[in-house]
């Protein structure tokens, strides 16, 4: 996924291209399963993709683009999940929200994330353990699956960089990896 709207998928040795219906950039992507992608991008676009009709994306119905009122700053930045559920930051309007699918449809969930505009990383490990970071600032946050009320509910971590530090990874059984700015690549004991 990209900008201007681009998707494509790989089969058979090449990348066709995917039609989206949008010109908004694409910034995250993420597969529940073989047979399902979500991606999302700026005014509100969340677009889902299946196997069964592999050429085009469709727009989840229950997210408005350009925000559930209209507005052009709605964004929709980190998408990511475990188990077949999946998970999307809306980044603005503020305050952030944290969106659901687990097959049946997508939902906003009560409370808010701690990223404001700043969406940068979302890791969901299971059902209760989360990490979320910011884009351009080095705030690194933990969760324990109680519930989504900032900042109750979520851990701060001092990653000792002034730096961003928007990509996360953590491979099963492995350590915490986050990327940022100017190259910076850190990690941490499995959480």
């Amino acid at each position: 996924v990209g900008a201007n709207g681009f998707a494509s998928y790989f089969t058979g040795g090449d990348w066709p291209p995917v039609a989206t219906g949008t010109t908004q950039e694409l910034n995250s992507a993420y597969s529940p399963d073989h047979d399902h992608v979500w991606a999302s991008g700026y005014g509100g676009t969340l677009l889902g993709w299946d196997r069964a009709n592999p050429t085009v994306m469709t727009q989840a119905p229950e997210v408005t683009p350009n925000g559930e009122f209209g507005q052009s700053d709605f964004e929709i930045r980190p998408t990511t999940g475990y188990g077949g559920t999946t998970y999307a930051v809306q980044s603005l309007p503020l305050p952030s929200k944290l969106w659901k699918n687990d097959g049946g449809g997508w939902a906003a969930l009560p409370g808010d994330v701690p990223l404001g505009d700043a969406a940068g990383g979302l890791l969901f490990l299971d059902a209760t353990h989360a990490w979320a970071s910011m884009d351009g600032q080095n705030h690194v946050y933990s969760w324990d699956g109680k519930g989504f009320v900032f900042p109750d509910d979520w851990t701060y971590h001092d990653t000792g960089t002034t730096r961003g530090m928007p990509r996360l990874f953590q491979p099963p059984g492995g350590k915490l990896w986050a990327v940022g700015d100017s190259g910076i690549i850190q990690h941490a004991a499995a959480y």
